[in-house]
């Protein structure tokens, strides 16, 4: 009797699993890791760019229709403050425009109902201008105007409101990290008699 030879099977042995297993492991886990670690760096940029989109859309609303302004008026009821440009008789935008920060709660530092809106000729919201914001600093108005001065200081911080993130008990309130940006610029009428 003859033997044939004896025939070895393809396949992959206990040890070949394990270790292929292992890798495949590996590589997913760091992966898996850089995924995580770009999107929370996608959300802080997302943040950070809204407030930017903000801040410039904010400035250049009010830069814009102050350019055709005579003067402006400021006024504050509970926890808003209004800022009324008026017009020069046949301008093309109207007798008034007026912008509104509000303080939905009256706490500069939960900044989540905090808003600059425009209002329509009939003082209702015709759009929001901005969203998470408060004074830059405690107690300064966000319009602010010396009666001695034709301009008007704005003075917007968008975003978290502590001054230090540290602070123990602080909770940002704009996604991770401490995102913040602070808008100060004035205004000046531009048809001012």
């Amino acid at each position: 009797m003859t033997h044939l030879p004896h025939r070895r099977r393809r396949g992959m042995t206990l040890l070949e699993i394990l270790i292929s297993s292992t890798i495949m492991l590996l590589v997913s886990t760091i992966v898996m890791t850089s995924m995580v670690y770009y999107l929370r760096i996608m959300a802080v940029l997302t943040v950070r760019q809204k407030m930017a989109n903000d801040a410039r859309l904010l400035e250049s609303e009010l830069s814009f229709t102050a350019a055709t302004a005579a003067s402006f008026a400021l006024t504050t009821s509970g926890t808003s403050q209004r800022l009324t440009m008026l017009f020069p008789n046949g301008s093309v935008n109207g007798v008034s425009r007026g912008y509104e920060y509000r303080d939905g709660d009256n706490d500069p530092d939960t900044i989540g109902n905090n808003s600059i809106v425009e209002l329509d000729a009939n003082g209702n919201v015709a759009r929001t201008l901005a969203t998470d914001i408060s004074p830059v600093t405690n107690g300064v108005a966000i319009f602010a105007q010396d009666p001695a001065r034709p301009n008007v200081d704005i003075n917007v911080r968008f975003g978290d409101r502590a001054d230090n993130p540290n602070v123990a008990g602080y909770q940002n309130q704009t996604g991770p990290g401490f995102q913040t940006y602070v808008l100060r610029t004035s205004i000046v009428p531009g048809n001012a008699p």
